[in-house]
């Protein structure tokens, strides 16, 4: 029996006490016993870099703790490919419930009183949603191994009973507005683009640093005035003044942070996926004339038992510097790591990641980060991303549910690794990846393969063997839904509506009492969009509510032919500049050739059909006479 594992309870027991084996090391020798102060799956699962290898019961009442252990074996033994994560969650959920009987007869659930009991402190805890699931997953697992009787049937009902009222409804991650995303994205980028190229001497300097400070502590028995005497002294050979070294790993720590916000931003990874990425999992892939950068790392969500398979994301090529930056600014931590940990080689998996704990004087057993969420509320406030009015506004409507959290001037309140996940769902949607191009102007480095991998061109993911991210598309295709409720939102109760089928709408609410204020409310469309009953798909002169029809009629005549487009007061205006440039090209056409005849008259059609929608919405304009000279016998100058 490895001694380390002799802790506080086994210490208390012979081996024999300990109960059976739950886990064993390589060579097939005892781990973890079921009645050991933890569970050590290191050496017998692969979990991804940032997810939990051990259950631990410190922390839990002696006289609850073995009925918790046996419970838990009997659960485990079950189904043996449950995951670690799940069974630390089932773990918690049955010390919850030994809290809110108190007591660890699991029997007790079967009896009346002492299940109202349990449910009424249950309710006292003012849990989440979440915490509340958790425990009525134990209790339904509980009843499966036949501890119990009791089945919670309608969990979605308990769950909402007893919950913390504020607490029922978990808000939707955040989308960041659009311009603010730009700024993080663009500042990621120039952090990026500026260490890359120094990644080697930053990592040479951290490891001097740490160096001198063990020679310190050595000599000296403390590290009091290290930075002063010493650390100061340190050279890094990194050619800014605002680059400095010092033992939190200041400004490591926040280029750290601008690569993983690159790679959460322009990949779509949850950050799980973003620690499994080295500088290797970056590969172009030639698709005809098309180069396709591509990330490969480590996805465990819905994998049975947690156990890492094998996923490929579409990229940005900014993605091989940012990891490569990552990677190697961290080497001295990998070497250290290294010879700290080579006598338990299951830490030493997580050293092929890019992202590090860097701050190895302070380091933990954990060795990669783990506070990127307060990294990236420091970075806002570092490069002054706050918000502006038009952000409030744009945050508002993509943030429904936290309507009124953002300020003007000031920062997004919250910021998590999964928002970015969100935002470039909603990104894509709804821009329709026409900002694309913007920003590949800005950056000067963003592929246009982009609008083919998200315009659902299986073909290419067909012929790359690559897999689609279930839950992207899935968060893409809510993007889309939410697309669709803004836009059916802003025609129906628009104040003016023109084009044949918003003529029709204007008319059914005419017979009603709108008079300028809600027709059909959100959730409503809501409703309808998830229904099936409506749809509507936007061109550049209205929106389509025939969304299967066969052909695109984006034409500015199809106000005049379409019977199922509804044209908005933004969209009428909207053509007032294609209207100036058919005013121009008429006059610069017009002179008097037979044969222009009919390409002028298609041109004046256009331009009568914008004039009307311009009237129909009450929209200032000079109205233009299409006077065709070839038509006229006699000369007569056009007005």
């Amino acid at each position: 029996m490895d001694n380390t594992h002799n802790n506080s309870l086994q210490s208390q027991y012979s081996e024999s006490d300990l109960g059976d084996v739950v886990t064993t090391d390589g060579n097939g020798l005892p781990l973890s016993y079921v009645y050991s102060d933890e569970w050590d799956f290191s050496m017998e699962r692969t979990v991804a870099f940032n997810r939990p290898c051990k259950v631990t019961f410190a922390g839990i009442p002696e006289d609850r703790r073995r009925a918790i252990q046996d419970a838990l074996k009997s659960i485990y033994k079950e189904n043996q490919t449950y995951s670690v994560g799940y069974l630390v969650a089932i773990r918690v959920g049955l010390a919850r419930i030994a809290d809110c009987l108190e007591s660890h007869d699991w029997k007790l659930i079967d009896q009346e009183a002492s299940y109202r009991k349990f449910k009424a402190a249950l309710k006292n805890e003012a849990l989440g949603r979440g915490s509340v699931e958790n425990v009525v997953a134990t209790v339904n697992a509980l009843h499966d191994i036949g501890l119990i009787s009791r089945l919670i049937h309608n969990g979605k009902s308990f769950i909402k009973k007893h919950c913390c009222p504020s607490k029922v409804n978990s808000k939707q991650s955040v989308a960041i507005p659009e311009n603010m995303a730009k700024k993080m994205y663009k500042d990621a980028f120039e952090v990026v683009e500026r260490y890359h190229p120094w990644r080697h001497e930053i990592s040479q300097g951290y490891g001097l640093y740490f160096n001198e400070l063990r020679a310190y502590k050595d000599e000296k028995g403390y590290s009091y005035n290290f930075k002063r005497n010493v650390g100061g002294k340190v050279k890094h050979g990194v050619p800014f003044d605002d680059f400095y070294l010092d033992g939190r790993t200041t400004c490591g720590s926040q280029i750290q942070t601008a690569c993983l916000l690159v790679l959460l931003g322009f990949s779509g990874v949850r950050i799980s996926e973003a620690l499994s990425f080295n500088k290797s999992s970056y590969k172009e892939h030639s698709y005809g004339d098309i180069i396709v950068p591509t990330l490969t790392g480590a996805i465990t969500k819905t994998q049975e038992g947690g156990v890492p398979k094998k996923e490929t994301w579409v990229t940005h090529p900014i993605a091989k510097k940012a990891l490569e930056l990552a990677y190697d600014l961290s080497q001295f931590a990998r070497d250290h790591y290294n010879d700290k940990y080579k006598d338990k080689p299951y830490m030493l998996g997580a050293l092929n990641s890019s992202f590090l704990v860097l701050n190895i004087a302070h380091q933990t057993e954990r060795i990669i980060i783990s506070n990127f969420g307060r990294d990236l509320s420091g970075f806002l406030k570092a490069h002054n991303i706050f918000a502006s009015e038009g952000d409030v506004v744009e945050f508002d409507l993509l943030n429904p549910e936290r309507e009124g959290e953002l300020k003007s001037g000031g920062f997004l309140p919250k910021l998590s690794p999964h928002d970015f996940r969100r935002t470039f769902a909603v990104f894509l949607v709804r821009n329709k990846l026409g900002n694309m191009m913007t920003l590949k102007h800005q950056y000067k480095h963003l592929n246009v393969i982009m609008t083919k991998w998200y315009a659902n061109n299986y073909e290419l993911v067909k012929a790359l063997d690559l897999s689609v991210d279930s839950e992207l598309k899935g968060l893409v295709n809510e993007a889309n839904i939410g697309v669709t409720v803004d836009s059916l939102f802003e025609i129906y109760n628009s104040e003016t509506l023109s084009g044949g089928k918003g003529e029709r709408i204007a008319e059914e609410r005419s017979k009603g009492d709108y008079a300028g204020s809600i027709y059909i409310s959100r959730d409503e469309i809501d409703r309808q969009v998830r229904n099936g009953a409506v749809n509507v798909v936007e061109h550049p002169t209205g929106y389509c509510f025939k969304p299967d029809c066969s052909r695109i009629c984006s034409s500015d005549r199809s106000s005049k032919t379409c019977q199922y487009e509804a044209i908005t007061p933004d969209k009428a205006r909207s053509r007032i500049p294609s209207r100036d440039r058919l005013i121009e090209r008429f006059k610069a056409l017009n002179d008097g050739r037979f044969y222009m005849a009919n390409i002028l008259t298609d041109m004046a059609l256009k331009i009568e059909a914008i004039e009307q929608n311009l009237a129909a919405h009450n929209i200032e304009f000079t109205p233009f006479k299409a006077y065709i000279i070839a038509n006229s016998i006699a000369y007569k100058e056009l007005q």
